[in-house]
């Protein structure tokens, strides 16, 4: 850990840092040194700083929260590493590379959810980053974050990565398509669409189509994206 953080922390708070991570290791949450040297500190190196004393744990999706709680619930990860856990986690999300690489040595990795959580923030160098150094890589999960949070330039990455864009990512049928649809991502919508995505591919519980649930969000750009890809505009199961 210390010999990355001349990368994100600025001097003169680097040596106030290093001594700090001399005295308390990771469990510093409570230390004043800490609020001091976030009321000096830019950005990034302030968001950093939150990251490691535990602080703000919400910054993730909701969805990305849920997961790694299940993940670390039915696991046998020590207490003593969930800190560390979702600093990494929160630290690919924000896309904080220099962070990232001082927890890897000290992180318990629970399967792919560090390079999901890389590309549900679209940080595309994290995630090359993590693949390089063997962190567990599921293309149609990073597609599922991307696509979600609407990072395009990652949905393309992911996709030739092998990411397939038909496959569904519930037990309902609801594709990445679907999703993109959903939140009005237009640019993943197009990306999407370009990579060879089904616009006519409905759920199969209700056959809810993503021209429908754009339509029912009100996203326009999204509605007329589906149409220029020759969607089929017949009423679905939902009318």
């Amino acid at each position: 850990m210390r010999e990355c953080i001349g990368s994100f922390v600025p001097f003169p708070q680097r040596a106030l840092y290093q001594l700090v991570l001399a005295k308390g290791g990771f469990d510093l949450g409570d230390l004043d040194a800490f609020s001091r040297l976030e009321d000096h500190t830019p950005p990034p190196a302030a968001r950093a700083l939150l990251i490691l004393r535990g602080v703000g744990e919400d910054t993730l999706p909701v969805w990305l929260q849920i997961r790694g709680t299940r993940c670390y619930s039915s696991s046998d990860m020590p207490s003593s590493s969930r800190k560390v856990f979702w600093a990494l986690l929160r630290a690919a999300q924000g896309g904080l590379l220099d962070l990232v690489r001082g927890l890897w040595a000290q992180a318990f990795v629970l399967g792919d959810l560090a390079c999901t959580a890389a590309a549900s923030g679209g940080a595309l160098a994290v995630l090359k980053w993590l693949k390089s150094h063997e962190c567990p890589f599921d293309a149609q999960e990073c597609l599922f974050a991307a696509s979600k949070e609407g990072h395009v330039e990652m949905v393309g990455f992911v996709v030739a990565a092998g990411a397939d864009v038909n496959q569904a990512t519930t037990s309902d049928g609801t594709t990445v398509l679907y999703i993109a649809s959903e939140e009005g991502h237009v640019d993943v919508v197009r990306t999407l669409l370009a990579a060879g995505a089904d616009v006519n591919q409905a759920t199969t519980d209700d056959g809810t189509t993503p021209l429908y649930m754009a339509s029912q969000k009100g996203h326009v750009e999204v509605v007329r994206a589906l149409l220029a890809a020759g969607v089929d505009c017949e009423p679905s199961q939902d009318g």
